[in-house]
């Protein structure tokens, strides 16, 4: 058998997991802030 790194797709598939939820938080948030009128944001 080939020796590899046992686990290390598991983890590389996590990493792109977890950085596809963050893509996805960070533009469900822009989204939801671009959603506010402007009028309810309090400008001094």
């Amino acid at each position: 058998s080939i020796p590899r790194d046992p686990g290390g797709a598991e983890r590389l598939l996590a990493a792109m997991g977890w950085l596809r939820a963050v893509q996805l938080a960070l533009a469900a948030a822009t989204a939801g802030l671009a959603a506010i009128p402007l009028s309810a944001i309090p400008v001094k």
